[in-house]
């Protein structure tokens, strides 16, 4: 039974330790999700061209349903977030491997609080639920390490960030989403790189 449940993700046995129920029950779901798209031999592609398609809904719907204290903690943790990003891509090059892992961690970590915050501000139940196993299924991705593209990857992340934000404080879900739509389009040659 003991087996069953850990298989099932609903509790974490430590040897030694005991047995404790998992704080997060979309875990185990990601963790069964990623092992099918990975025998199934799915790409990154896979997974952003999946979220394209939601996003923006999910946008458009925040649009309409948050309110606006959600708005300001969206917007607020956008700028944490992109602080953040910031500070970790201007490191990458100088911080050694712990600094720079600290930086990553702090960088996911704020990312995930923005992402939930335009998650939960839909107040739909599917969506933060799928909302978590999305984010779970994002993984930072190095496409190139030429130096010259680092300030870009941050102004990239900054326009598309904000969009996202301004889309929602459109409060108008039509609105919201073409803006969505229109800002993450990828090249042909991003999605064959993905």
């Amino acid at each position: 039974a003991m087996r069953m449940l850990k298989a099932q993700g609903l509790i974490d046995v430590k040897h030694g330790k005991g047995m404790y129920v998992t704080l997060s029950q979309t875990e185990a779901f990601t963790d069964a999700l990623i092992t099918s798209l990975r025998r199934d031999n799915a790409s990154a592609w896979d997974v952003e061209q999946f979220e394209q398609l939601l996003l923006p809904q999910i946008i458009a719907l925040a649009s309409t349903e948050a309110t606006d204290n959600e708005i300001q903690n969206i917007k607020s943790s956008a700028d944490i977030y992109l602080k953040s990003y910031e500070e970790m891509i201007n490191q990458e090059e100088f911080a050694d491997e712990k600094h720079l892992r600290e930086l990553q961690k702090k960088s996911k970590t704020t990312f995930v609080n923005y992402m939930r915050s335009i998650f939960e501000s839909t107040h739909n139940k599917l969506i933060m639920l799928l909302g978590d196993v999305l984010i779970n299924l994002r993984k930072w991705r190095t496409v190139s390490d030429v130096e010259e593209i680092l300030p870009k990857m941050v102004n990239l992340e900054k326009v598309i960030i904000n969009m996202y934000v301004k889309a929602i404080e459109t409060r108008n879900s039509e609105k919201a989403s073409k803006m969505v739509q229109t800002g993450i389009n990828y090249d042909s040659s991003m999605v064959s790189i993905m």
